[in-house]
């Protein structure tokens, strides 16, 4: 009998083994073929017990674990679109708002599309980013107006109170877009979007002026024509100089205020200097477009190219003034209040003299239109149309 027994016992362990081994040999062709990163763990136990008597016990427990770990693919159809920008990926217009797009765009597509990036000007720069898109250097850009003419069309932005909501002035610029009043200067580029800044506003080392009269004979610096037109026509001495001259000229009074976005009043450090912000909230700035490079666009499957116009394009230019520029204006009015600058606007009735003296100055564009070949008054008036479907109310009239 208990010998009997003893093969018994015999043969179930050697069972036991032969199944142990199976499932090792097994874990070892996964680990040879599984291109997916995956890790699986199989656990096999046996175990036999046999008792012949009672001086008599054989036990034998057997465990094995198999592990078994593989390498992540992407996807065999996936698509990588290099985006290229000036600026680095902890500014707030790309943190706060281009790169969250990115990584949205993405993941709607289930891992379909890859954006390489390619920031700080390592490929391209604020004065290349458009020669570089359209060559295919990279396949989407943010493109400022360093090409002179090719983007004129989105100085309607720059007009004054054009808007209450710099979001709705960006969508108003880019349904004039799509309807084709662009297309020369975006040859060879899908559009995508464009955006605008928040409102400027003016600030003063020593004076503050609070009526219209006040400001006659004042010198401002000017960011650029559109904002030179306005000064001229509230009796402002407009003074152009760019970003970089703008400190050193202000500290040495070549000129008395300062146009320019709140945030580059913190940037540039010209708050240091001064005592007053007027939040002028007339005029914002307008020169930047998003596009792909049109190979890049063409290449990409149907199936994909609304999730890319939806989400670089309305979304992103609601997001760029909405999540980074209206948010980063507040940080930067709040840091000006702690260091004692008092911000203040015109009262009602000057604002309303204000804009009834600069309104012209969206005649002159129309005329300006006119002479680049443009159909200046038909770009007007759908572009006032635009706004005011978006519930604004700007004040030129046919």
């Amino acid at each position: 009998m208990r010998k009997g027994k003893g093969k018994m016992i015999g043969k179930s362990i050697k069972i036991t083994f032969a199944l142990l081994l199976i499932v090792s040999l097994l874990s070892v062709a996964l680990v040879g073929c599984t291109p997916q990163q995956v890790v699986v763990t199989t656990t096999a136990t046996a175990t036999t017990t046999a008792t012949a008597t009672a001086t008599a016990t054989a036990t034998t427990t057997a465990t094995a674990t198999a592990t078994v770990t593989a390498t992540a693919t992407k996807p065999t159809n996936q698509i990588v679109l290099r985006y290229g920008s000036s600026e680095a990926a902890t500014i707030y217009g790309e943190k706060y708002a281009v790169q969250p797009k990115l990584d949205k765009l993405e993941l709607a597509s289930n891992g379909r599309i890859k954006i390489e990036r390619f920031m700080a000007g390592s490929v391209v720069t604020s004065g290349t980013e458009y020669e570089g898109t359209l060559t295919g250097l990279v396949d989407i850009g943010r493109m400022r107006e360093y090409t002179p003419g090719a983007f004129t069309l989105i100085s309607l932005g720059v007009l004054p109170y054009v808007a209450e909501d710099s979001s709705k002035v960006a969508l108003a610029i880019n349904q004039l877009i799509q309807k084709g009043y662009m297309k020369e200067g975006l040859k060879g580029l899908k559009f995508l979007t464009s955006y605008t800044s928040t409102p400027y506003g003016v600030i003063f080392k020593t004076q503050k002026p609070t009526t219209l009269a006040a400001l006659k004979g004042m010198k401002i610096r000017s960011p650029g024509a559109v904002f030179t037109m306005a000064f001229n026509a509230m009796g402002v001495t407009p003074v152009p100089v760019t970003a970089a001259e703008v400190y050193d000229a202000y500290n040495r009074g070549l000129f008395e205020g300062a146009s320019w976005a709140a945030s580059a009043h913190i940037d540039f450090n010209t708050y240091e200097i001064s005592k007053y912000y007027w939040k002028q909230d007339a005029q914002r700035w307008s020169n930047t477009v998003v596009g792909m490079n049109l190979g890049a666009w063409t290449r990409l499957p149907d199936d994909l190219k609304p999730l890319v116009e939806e989400i670089l394009g309305p979304e992103l230019a609601v997001a760029m003034i909405k999540d980074a520029y209206e948010y980063y204006d507040g940080v930067c009015l709040e840091k000006m209040a702690k260091a004692g600058i008092e911000i203040y606007s015109f009262d009602e009735a000057e604002t309303a003299k204000m804009k009834a003296v600069i309104t012209p100055v969206w005649d002159q564009m129309v005329t300006d239109f006119d002479k680049k070949g443009m159909p200046g008054k038909q770009i007007m008036t759908d572009f006032v149309d635009n706004l005011k479907k978006l519930g604004e109310n700007p004040p030129w009239k046919p």
